[in-house]
């Protein structure tokens, strides 16, 4: 997989009111944000406020206070807390260190300039008390950046999860549609659907922009339904429009949030219900990650998914440690070839025979033909052929497009590929 970064910054707007079930569970989600956006609204006004003349400010006159009280050493600390607290959040790490030093000082009695000499043994005192309080002050600062991190993290989460919700909601996550083709002759027999972001400044986001947030934040799974919901619809537009046959295949992603739904079963059986498309023509692709929290639980979705007479695929199949275990384990009807094992076929004697053993196994495990995934050159292509793999995806014959302009592929057909 391709390393994923995080966008500078999302797109913000009033948040639109849905119509449909699934849209109104958004509407339902975004308002138990509402809360959070408005906190984090104020965090920045508080946040922007808080400079060092403000915290100096505070230590002075705590300092202050506590010098005409007589140096009460009560009174001081408690005065001192909201200074050390507001340096500690503002700075961070950086600060907490000074914070510490300010509130040892503050904290201590507050001796006249002209102390006695009878009084030594008091100041030697207040200096033993001193370092007490830099090394409290210095874990209590640090301890309280640390909570304060945590904190802006989750408010963070909150501002992510909304615009992704929004950008659902708003019809701005679509569906993008790469050619599953036979490897032999070009002809399209499926495509996968994947998410795109398409901002309204036009600029269309791959996955690496968001999907890593959407799984943090566990919107991921409104994802899913949205782009299933969307595919779905129209591969029964092509149906209608007579542009691809009835053995078409759509390949979707379930992401591990939407596999540990307890209603995902009913969900995909609505979106098959609204389309009119055939269970027979949806492939649902799972990772091996997706198994792992709930063995169990999730081999008995599988079940009932496959009941609905959809297809289970396992993805990138190879990548993960237990991928020969898990199609024994679990209801998986298919997998997909990763490019990894493309790429070793092309580099040794050894790889080219690996390769051709797990396409092989295939067969002999009762399984449909496997798809490569990321074929990118024709040397690549004819390697897979030769090896007995029927069917493909990757840059070679199209890249991931949108509805129209995959709608001119499936007119002509079939991809070109040498030879064709």
């Amino acid at each position: 997989m391709p390393t994923r970064r995080r966008p500078s910054s999302y797109p913000r707007r009033q948040a639109a009111t849905g119509s449909g079930r699934e849209e109104d569970g958004m509407v339902d989600q975004r308002e138990l944000l509402r809360r959070g956006d408005e906190l984090i609204a104020r965090t920045a006004r508080i946040d922007a406020a808080v400079t060092w003349s403000v915290v100096v400010v505070l230590v002075v006159a705590s300092w202050g206070v506590s010098y005409a009280l007589g140096g009460s050493q009560t009174v001081g600390p408690q005065l001192f807390h909201l200074p050390v607290v507001l340096a500690a959040a503002r700075f961070g790490a950086r600060g907490s260190f000074i914070a510490a030093v300010l509130a040892g000082l503050a904290s201590g009695p507050i001796l006249p300039l002209d102390v006695a000499e009878g009084e030594a043994q008091s100041v030697a005192n207040w200096g033993s008390r001193l370092v007490i309080f830099l090394v409290v002050g210095q874990m209590v600062a640090s301890l309280h950046s640390r909570s304060v991190g945590a904190a802006r993290r989750r408010i963070s989460d909150h501002q992510v999860a909304s615009d992704l919700l929004d950008a659902v909601a708003d019809g701005e996550i679509v569906p993008a549609y790469q050619p599953i083709v036979d490897l032999r002759t070009g002809e399209i027999e499926g495509v996968e659907a994947l998410a795109r972001w398409r901002r309204p400044d036009g600029e269309l986001l791959g996955p690496a922009a968001f999907i890593d947030d959407a799984e943090r934040t566990g919107v991921v799974h409104a994802i899913d339904r949205s782009i299933l919901a969307q595919a779905a619809a129209q591969v029964a537009a092509w149906h209608e429009a007579s542009l691809i046959p009835g053995a078409f295949r759509l390949s979707v992603n379930l992401s591990a949030h939407h596999l540990a739904e307890p209603d995902i079963v009913a969900s995909i059986r609505d979106v098959l219900a609204e389309s009119g498309i055939s269970p027979a023509c949806l492939v649902l692709e799972i990772t091996e990650t997706g198994l792992v929290s709930d063995p169990e639980g999730i081999a008995c979705r599988l079940e009932e998914l496959r009941g609905l007479g959809a297809t289970v695929s396992l993805d990138d199949f190879g990548v993960g440690t237990s991928s020969l275990g898990n199609l024994m384990r679990f209801p998986i009807d298919a997998f997909k070839i990763d490019r990894s094992f493309i790429l070793g076929a092309e580099g040794s004697d050894r790889g080219r025979a690996l390769a051709g053993s797990v396409i092989g196994m295939a067969g002999r495990l009762g399984l449909s033909s496997p798809v490569a995934e990321g074929i990118e050159t024709e040397e690549q292509r004819r390697t897979l052929v030769e090896l007995g793999c029927a069917r493909g995806q990757g840059f070679l014959f199209s890249r991931p497009v949108l509805a129209a302009e995959a709608e001119e592929l499936l007119r002509r057909g079939r991809c070109p590929i040498a030879g064709g």
